[in-house]
This record gives C-alpha cells, structure tokens and sequence, in this order.
C-alpha cells in the first residue's frame, strides 16, 4: 500500500465520499451523457496503443479503463479502499493498490511506460505540483501522461457526483505550466455541450482542440524527456 499523508484532510474526506459510493458508483453512470463521455475518453485512450506498455492508472476507481480495454502490464491507484476492492473484484488479474496520487513512493522509479487519469482525479489533489513531481519520477525516459483533469467550467456542473470534495478546476494555461517539464505537452478539451446533447460529443473535438477552455475537461498530453 503506498502511503497517504494522515494529516490531509482534504484525502480522507475524498476516500471516504468514494468508499460510501463504491457499491453503487457503475451504476451511477449509465446516462446518456455518461456513456457518450466514456465512449470518447475510452475511443483516446485506445488510439494511443497501449496493449503492450506498463501502465499506471491514477485514480482509477472501481476499474473503469479495464472494464473496456485490455491491458498488458497495469497497475490501479486510487486513495479509496472500497473502489480498490471493487476493482479487484472485477478484474483479479490486475493490481491494485490503495494511494495518494501525489505519494508514489511505494513504485520505483521509471518503471511505467504511461501514466492515465481519467474523470478529473487529479482534480482533487491539493499538492498538484507533488504529484507532477511523482509522476515524472516513476516514468520511463520517453513515457508519456495521458491526464483528464476538470476545467474551470466544471465548477458549475449540475452533474458533479461528489459536489462535497475539494476540487480544483484548471485552465490550459495553468496546466502548460504545471506540466512545462514535460516535452510535446498538448491541451485539449473534451464535452463542451454534453449535458444537453450527448450525442455531440464525439463531433466536438475541433472545437475542444481549438478552444478546451470551453469544455467540462481538459486532458493533459506529454512526454518525459
């Protein structure tokens, strides 16, 4: 189990929202909304090719990625015990592991050649810095991130499961210079009118490279030097 910081209160009171809403939390997402979002953040992930590649998914819930995908060589985090159990439930075959994103300490370094997050973990971390620090530390030299992270206009989303957590909403410029050492860092968007028609999603991707600041997410692309 990597270690988590007991002092953050910010941490326990997200682990604990996501150990009440394990049980029920696939079943939350079945709206349309919420499939057209999986379709596109799944139909990404999938064109980067990772069948072969050793992955670490932060914040990776009760194991949606694997729910749609095949992985070769993967590893779960995520700071709650209840959709770590879930995960492994579903998936046997995977480790997963209970942590604080922003405390990688328990995997050496550069030993992932990609490190995921999907659906905005990243936003709850407190300590973005820290966890960019960590997450560059375990990458392979030339890995890359593949990271959705809430946008400013998530603040206002009606839909926010967890509307009781810290959250924090970034803009493409705070996030090029989170990430500046990374090489080939790239900011899109993704959802920009889903709420009201899900269906667009998949066609709104001119608009989210053009103008991520518009969209609910924003996904942070780049390599390790």
């Amino acid at each position: 189990m990597c270690s988590e910081d007991q002092g953050a209160g910010q941490l326990s009171n997200v682990a604990k929202v996501y150990d009440k809403l394990a049980s029920t939390y696939d079943a939350t997402f079945v709206n349309e909304t919420a499939q057209a979002e999986d379709r596109e953040i799944v139909s990404r992930i999938k064109a980067l090719d990772l069948s072969q590649m050793s992955v670490l998914d932060l914040g990776c819930g009760t194991g949606f990625l694997p729910d749609h995908m095949k992985f070769w060589d993967y590893t779960g985090l995520d700071i709650s015990e209840g959709m770590i159990a879930r995960a492994q439930e579903k998936h046997p075959l995977h480790d997963f592991q209970v942590g604080d994103m922003a405390d990688l300490s328990c995997f050496a370094p550069s030993i992932f050649r990609y490190v995921l997050c999907t659906f905005g973990g990243f936003s709850y971390v407190m300590q973005p810095e820290k966890c960019i620090d960590e997450i560059y530390r375990v990458l392979q030299p030339g890995g890359r991130i593949f990271l959705q992270v809430l946008g400013e206009r998530y603040y206002k989303r009606r839909t926010h499961i967890a509307p009781q957590c810290t959250h924090l909403g970034y803009t493409p410029a705070q996030l090029r210079h989170l990430f500046r050492a990374f090489d080939e860092v790239t900011i899109t968007g993704m959802n920009w009118l889903g709420d009201q028609l899900p269906w667009s999603i998949a066609w709104e991707r001119p608009i989210a490279r053009r103008w991520p600041q518009l969209c609910y997410y924003l996904v942070v692309e780049g390599r390790k030097a």
